[in-house]
């Protein structure tokens, strides 16, 4: 309705008997929502008053219509970290350390992942290419993991590294809705459950988050800065249900290439007839290469690591270095990079061509007879920001690789009803 500029002066004040109406009223909302407020103090929830009246109680009697006595489904309301009112959902996050790429659970988790490739690539990727002897992987999944179990048709994993400035990765089962499976409202709630126990998690330094030096994990983001967790390769079909709990992000594309078999591999470290060499990084030149990676940053740890699964290229007539291309902890083909002055010479496609042939040698062979599965049936892939064509191109370019998905790594706030757990900003 729109108000002339009489009648907004003359509804200036508000009436005596409206004020005493709404105060009857808000008082009438405590009351109700008070025993909701206990219950949920007392389990350990927690529970952020929003605007009185808007809890969607249409959307939760249409679930419970849906999945009838689905003990997975709170009659409850509910709301999120951030003060705005929902549904939720009960999960419970079930939490292990991986610190041997022979643990049983490597290759229980890997089973369960391997169908649900490639959406699943980032978090399968982390359990083959982060050298779990030295940087042990801690996994929380919303179901218990042991042989021979099956997961709910509804499932999450996350997977947190020390590598790369303590990031996670996210997947859930529901990203590619299979017919009858997973309903997209239930999916919806499911993820914010889990986002929603995780970021409360740490937010307490609860039982879920023991053995995790969370001084480490938590960074300060924003304006004004909040405590928050930075999680990537989310998928984009959530980006709606979790924009409450998201501070800032950026969109990537991930593009793939199934497994192909190109039988016997050639060497990928030799000399090319055009003047360039092809070998791995060395410890000496970390410093340079970070220095370049600027878009997106890595430490000088973690660029170490990758070492082993690097290729460069070398200007043969004073080995300087030009151009490079590593395998990311979460499997990615990442750090590629071509000195500005090297452009347009094909010294990117080059890298491509030579860490491919590398990764293939690398695990070409299995001794339990498992070529026919990823990491050795070789599903590669690489994120791409949507604004770098020339990146984006050159691996459309190359034979098999197309957009897989789209997706966010997106800084998470943790609840401000607990103490902040660091001081400092991030330095991302």
């Amino acid at each position: 309705m729109i108000f002339s500029q009489d009648n907004r002066r003359r509804d200036a004040k508000t009436p005596p008997s409206y004020s005493l109406f709404l105060s009857f009223y808000i008082l009438h909302e405590g009351l109700r929502m008070f025993p909701l407020f206990t219950r949920n103090l007392l389990s350990g929830d927690i529970v952020l008053f929003g605007p009185a009246g808007i809890i969607d109680h249409s959307r939760i009697q249409d679930l419970q219509a849906r999945h009838g006595d689905n003990p997975a489904i709170k009659a409850d309301h509910n709301f999120d970290l951030l003060g705005s009112t929902v549904s939720t959902m009960e999960v419970f996050l079930h939490h292990i350390c991986l610190q041997s790429p022979t643990s049983d659970y490597v290759d229980i988790l890997a089973d369960i992942l391997r169908p649900h490739i490639p959406d699943s690539l980032p978090v399968i990727g982390c359990l083959f290419s982060s050298d779990l002897n030295t940087n042990p992987l801690h996994i929380w999944t919303t179901f218990p993991l042991s042989v021979g179990s099956e997961p709910p048709p509804l499932f999450s994993v996350i997977i947190l590294s020390p590598l790369n400035g303590q990031q996670f990765r996210y997947f859930c089962s529901a990203t590619v809705t299979k017919s009858g499976r997973c309903q997209e409202e239930e999916a919806e709630l499911h993820v914010r459950a889990v986002f929603a126990r995780l970021l409360t998690s740490f937010a307490k330094r609860d039982r879920t988050v023991d053995g995790i030096e969370v001084e480490k994990v938590i960074r300060k983001i924003g304006n004004p800065l909040r405590s928050s967790i930075y999680v990537g390769a989310v998928h984009a079909k959530w980006q709606y249900a979790l924009k409450s709990f998201a501070i800032k992000g950026h969109p990537c594309i991930i593009c793939a290439r199934p497994p192909k078999s190109t039988g016997r591999t050639s060497n990928w470290d030799c000399s090319s007839d055009s003047g360039w060499t092809i070998s791995q990084l060395r410890e000496s030149d970390v410093p340079h290469v970070r220095d370049r990676l600027t878009a997106f940053p890595r430490s000088y740890e973690h660029i170490l690591a990758r070492l082993p699964y690097s290729v460069c290229v070398r200007r043969a007539s004073d080995d300087k270095l030009v151009a490079w291309n590593a395998l990311d902890w979460d499997g990615a083909l990442g750090m590629l990079f071509v000195e500005p002055e090297c452009r347009g010479l094909g010294l990117a496609k080059m890298c491509k061509a030579a860490i491919l042939r590398k990764l293939e040698q690398m695990y070409g062979t299995d001794e339990q007879g498992r070529e026919g599965v990823y990491p050795w049936a070789r599903w590669e892939f690489n994120g791409i920001s949507p604004d770098n064509a020339a990146s984006l191109g050159l691996t459309k370019s190359l034979d098999g690789w197309n957009e897989s998905f789209h997706c966010n790594w997106t800084y998470f706030a943790l609840p401000d009803v607990y103490p902040s757990v660091v001081d400092k900003p991030s330095n991302l």
